[in-house]
């Protein structure tokens, strides 16, 4: 990996002080840093460490929102990455249509017959909001299989994002 000659200098001071976490955190390295970047020769125990972009996308894709089944609270809730809150609005009925009823803040409602049809063509489609006249398919992503999977399974409809 290379190292830019500024983080290079900071770098070297720190190759003395590798106790103090907040300081590499401020040159952009996930800690502990891995021996190469501090410019010392690797050994077989020293361990892969990653920079903290590479970090930051690996944390982006952990499940941090739980998917509950308001009508059923004995169902254990699903763990969805972060971005399903936008993504859960691709697949929800609108509010005030026939057979929806009212909903509470983070709820939504998806209709079964909905879901297993996004499952059995594995696509969901999209209308542009720039572009009304005209819907994209988007192919369902791992995770979208695996929710619609258990909204189907469980006979789910109604959900609360938390």
């Amino acid at each position: 990996m290379e190292v830019e000659a500024g983080d290079a200098r900071r770098v070297q001071n720190f190759r003395d002080s590798a106790g103090d976490r907040s300081a590499f955190d401020k040159i952009g390295y996930s800690w502990p840093v891995s021996a190469a970047i501090l410019g010392r020769p690797r050994s077989e125990s020293a361990p892969m460490w990653i920079p903290r972009p590479v970090r930051f996308v690996i944390e982006a894709r952990k499940m941090s929102v739980l998917v509950h089944a308001v009508d059923q609270p004995d169902l254990p809730p699903l763990s969805m990455p972060d971005r399903f809150r936008h993504e859960v609005t691709y697949f929800m009925a609108l509010p005030g249509e026939e057979g929806i009823p009212e909903l509470a803040a983070n709820e939504y409602w998806v209709r079964l017959a909905g879901a297993q049809q996004w499952l059995d063509d594995g696509v969901v489609s999209v209308v542009s909001p720039l572009d009304s006249e005209h819907q994209t398919e988007i192919e369902l992503s791992e995770e979208q299989e695996a929710w619609l999977e258990w909204m189907v399974e469980h006979r789910v409809q109604r959900i609360r994002l938390a």
